[in-house]
């Protein structure tokens, strides 16, 4: 029996590494072929649902990897490379989203008018760092979804043992309430302070001219 699962892994080796190299060709639907082959052969196999993930990241179709990795997790869980392959690739597939919409605000800081500290508390809420992309601070917001993004991974990975949470986690997740109600405040003050307008100074006309 475990020669058989020996013979299996390297199999899924050997087509994962076969298809790696059709996608260095830009073979994309060679690639794909084989990986589909070998999930259909192994429906239950973690790994070679894993090795479907990897061709479907390679080909761009990284919403339907996020899929896979997320069914292989719920199935097989304690995969701390798996659920930190996930944890990635999710922020990977929002950060170009995550930018864009912060230089949309910084573009459009005229017409929008000032900041909302109650909307930006809540985007805050919402998630570390989409209070600050909302108030133009694209760069803090990364920030601060990345920190919130590694404690997660960190959680999953090393703060769960075989009895539950351990005391490692506990602190995590301590640290990572920290870092979400700091990111609230942070972003609840900048929008505040950027809708603070300065006013304008009047110029003062020559002595001897009036205003018209």
């Amino acid at each position: 029996m475990e020669t058989n699962n020996e013979l299996i892994d390297e199999e899924i080796r050997s087509t994962l590494s076969r298809a790696r190299v059709h996608l260095k060709r830009g073979e994309k639907d060679a690639a794909l072929q084989l990986v589909e082959g070998l999930k259909e052969k192994y429906p239950d196999h973690p790994d070679a649902k894993e090795a479907y993930a990897d061709v479907l990241v390679g080909i761009g179709r990284k919403q339907e990897a996020i899929q896979v990795l997320k069914e292989i997790i719920d199935a097989h869980p304690g995969r701390v490379e798996t659920e930190r392959r996930h944890a990635y690739l999710v922020f990977g597939l929002h950060q170009h989203e995550f930018e864009q919409y912060g230089l949309m605000l910084e573009s459009q800081e005229g017409a929008l008018g000032p900041r909302s500290s109650g909307t930006a508390a809540f985007l805050g809420l919402l998630f570390p760092g989409l209070g600050q992309v909302y108030v133009g601070q694209l760069v803090r917001g990364i920030v601060y979804a990345a920190l919130a993004v590694l404690g997660f991974v960190l959680i999953f990975s090393i703060g769960v043992g075989p009895s539950g949470l351990n005391g490692t986690g506990i602190s995590i997740i301590v640290g990572l309430a920290v870092v979400w109600i700091v990111g609230i405040l942070d972003a609840a003050v900048s929008a505040k302070g950027g809708s603070e307008v300065t006013p304008k100074e009047r110029p003062k006309p020559p002595v001897d001219l009036p205003f018209e």
